[in-house]
């Protein structure tokens, strides 16, 4: 073999290896400098106040932010349409919607599907109207978990008042809450 072509074949590789330490090197720290700009998602612990967040709700494209909602008690509902819980807990929420009304509690519903499913779902219900999307980054910070059939009611000030799965004991001790509300305003009416 040719000792110069065994020199250029040496040349070669180092030089290759060298870009490649250089490139790796570079993507290194980028992705340093990147995590650390990046806080990592925690979840919101009960009586901690939630982070200020804007929405924007599906059906008008209207955006809501949780300062226009202070003084309001807020209960956030993350469903999934492939799921059957959520599918029930979609009636259950129907049933109460009047009661919510009657007790100023905003509901919002948190689309964590595409547009068309979620639309279809509820084409029979008075709920798309309470439907909202979160751009990634808010919705991470709101539920890190990517939890369904999952609730967090907010407090008039803004603070965590309770989460957890729909069907628990704070979830059902709402239910009779705010059918309370709908047996009172019946009661009135007669």
């Amino acid at each position: 073999m040719n000792l110069a072509l065994i020199w250029l074949a040496l040349i070669l590789v180092g030089s290759i290896a060298a870009v490649n330490l250089i490139v790796t090197l570079r993507i290194l720290k980028t992705v340093k400098r990147n995590s650390r700009m990046l806080m990592p998602a925690q979840n919101i612990e009960v009586d901690q106040p939630v982070p200020n967040f804007k929405t924007t709700k599906l059906l008008d494209q209207s955006t809501l932010s949780s300062q226009d909602l202070l003084g309001y008690p807020i209960i956030l509902i993350y469903l999934d349409v492939e799921d059957e819980h959520s599918k029930q807990a979609i009636k259950e929420i129907e049933n109460l919607q009047y009661g919510l009304e009657l007790a100023d509690v905003i509901l919002l519903l948190v689309a964590t599907d595409a547009e068309n499913k979620i639309r279809k779902l509820l084409k029979q219900s008075n709920l798309l109207h309470q439907v909202v999307e979160f751009d990634h980054a808010t919705y991470n910070t709101l539920n890190p978990d990517h939890a369904t059939c999952f609730y967090q009611f907010i407090d008039p000030d803004g603070n965590l008042q309770a989460k957890g799965s729909i069907g628990d004991t704070h979830w059902l001790n709402f239910v009779d809450q705010i059918e309370e509300v709908m047996d009172m305003a019946r009661t009135e009416q007669h």
